[in-house]
């Protein structure tokens, strides 16, 4: 549940021993009131609305969930790329509006057209097996990364973030 107020979440977390939050945040005085807390899971990826000092300080285990949402990152990821190829909120705004805006909304074919990443890990390379099998063609820059990896994908790998923008 996403608390509507910090007075709920503080009165939520009183006599709790473990919590699961998505973007409640957990800070300092979270942990003041949650004398039993002994662990807090992040049902995401990341940290960033979790106090991690006023957690480890109070001896409270902090753990997340990076790849529970994944595959929905990756969906709504090409989603908006295939609103925008197409032009779908445009026609569905001129729809509402009692509007057939056929010749104005000529999409493009994502076939052929180049999809950079700037990083490539678990949602990129998720987003890159899908946009392959469209038949895009994939730059990354990513300077961690394995080049086995980028050639999974018969990618095109950058020296640097410009490089990418200029494919």
């Amino acid at each position: 549940e996403n608390y509507k107020s910090k007075d709920e979440l503080l009165a939520a977390v009183a006599d709790v021993d473990a919590v699961i939050i998505r973007s409640d945040i957990v800070d300092q005085a979270v942990v003041d009131a949650a004398s039993k807390l002994k662990i807090v899971v992040r049902a995401g990826a990341g940290y960033d609305n979790v106090d991690l000092k006023a957690a480890s300080a109070a001896g409270i285990m902090v753990v997340n969930s990076p790849l529970s949402a994944t595959n929905s990152v990756v969906e709504l990821a090409l989603a908006h790329l295939l609103s925008q190829a197409r032009k779908i909120t445009q026609a569905d705004r001129g729809l509402r509006d009692g509007k057939w805006l056929k010749n104005e909304c000529v999409g493009h074919e994502l076939a052929g057209k180049n999809l950079g990443f700037i990083g490539f890990g678990r949602i990129g390379q998720g987003l890159g097996r899908v946009a392959k099998a469209l038949g895009m063609n994939i730059h990354v820059y990513d300077p961690f990364l394995p080049q086995a990896v980028i050639d999974q994908f018969g990618a095109t790998r950058h020296a640097s973030v410009p490089d990418v923008f200029r494919a």
